[in-house]
């Protein structure tokens, strides 16, 4: 089995009442779902995380970009091999919203897997 591509689906929706913690007010809300296909028709779905005003969505589709050709090719299995490249460029550290990319790659690799073996 090996990974043939890696999407990213976007919700976002508004917040029934806005919420604030002094410094800003979210009147939004995101969730992305991290999608990786395989040439076996099997798809993981992982979460990559969303944010409290919406904000860096965006981000998490350039991020998944980013991260595509580390995955593309590779056997699902070697989820060992994935995460150590994963990590491997500097360009995107190793906080923030390039951790919940990796974590939700991660979740759909798992999710990948448990489908894979029934």
């Amino acid at each position: 089995m090996k990974i043939t591509d890696v999407t990213v689906q976007r919700y976002a929706w508004p917040r029934p009442k806005p919420i604030s913690n002094g410094k800003y007010t979210y009147v939004d809300v995101s969730l992305n779902l991290i999608h990786i296909h395989t040439d076996e028709g099997i798809t993981g779905i992982g979460w990559g995380g969303g944010t409290a005003s919406g904000q860096g969505s965006d981000l998490t589709t350039v991020l998944v970009d980013y991260f595509r050709p580390v995955l593309i090719g590779e056997d699902p299995f070697n989820y060992r091999r994935i995460w150590a490249n994963l990590w491997l460029p500097k360009l995107v550290g190793r906080r923030g919203l390039s951790t919940r990319v990796i974590s939700g790659i991660d979740i759909a690799l798992w999710d990948l897997m448990g489908k894979a073996v029934g």
